[in-house]
């Protein structure tokens, strides 16, 4: 069995203690508060990515619009080939100019 402690190694015990806990308490308030950043951060990387989500579905829209727009035109050229005589290949010509300006954007 050890002997008791005197008054002095019991307080003095007891501040070390005190400092450790008190160490422990502030590295815990840190990261708790490292914690709430990193949420913060989080939820607006989620807030941009549901913006950025909805806007490369409106491009896709966009785009599959103007592929229909493209082919309805490519579609009355050879309609319109086929009345006049002219060629289908020379009738494409524009709606091919179209598409490749198009693709340089």
């Amino acid at each position: 069995a050890r002997p008791p402690m005197s008054a002095a190694a019991v307080a003095s015990a007891a501040g070390g203690l005190a400092q450790d806990l008190e160490q422990e308490r502030k590295t815990r308030e840190r990261w708790e508060a490292e914690a709430e950043r990193a949420e913060r951060r989080r939820i607006v990387a989620e807030k941009q990515l549901a913006a950025q989500t909805a806007r490369v579905a409106e491009l896709v829209e966009d785009r599959g619009a103007l592929e229909r727009r493209l082919q309805e035109a490519r579609s009355r050229e050879v309609s319109l080939a086929r009345e006049t005589g002219v060629g289908a290949a020379e009738a494409m010509l524009p709606a091919n100019e179209a598409a490749i300006r198009e693709r340089r954007r």
